[in-house]
């Protein structure tokens, strides 16, 4: 028997989805700046990774699983870019004052 879903709900699904990204931001990526542990490049990486695949999947089910592409605004491509860029110089001051 095939459970069948409101017109809403991969909607909210895809939000929640979102929203664990954005959670999943603030503790793998952000989380580390309020630690008195040092900065981690990979577990800032995983971070950056999960939160991603998370905005993908939810948006891939917002938009009830087209088969094409998630058309993304250049907007949110400069800030992935910048977000990289600090995540390098902030690598970089670290490993420099080893």
């Amino acid at each position: 028997m095939v459970k069948r879903y409101s017109e809403d709900q991969p909607g909210r699904i895809g939000e929640k989805l979102l929203d664990l990204g954005n959670i999943a931001a603030g503790a793998l990526l952000f989380g580390q700046f309020v630690s008195d542990k040092p900065f981690s490049l990979s577990v800032a990486g995983s971070g950056f990774l999960l939160v991603v695949v998370l905005y993908l999947i939810g948006l891939r089910i917002m938009r009830g699983g087209e088969e094409r592409m998630v058309n993304v605004p250049p907007v949110v491509l400069y800030m992935v870019g910048l977000i990289l860029f600090a995540l390098f110089i902030g690598w970089w001051v670290l490993r420099a004052g080893k």
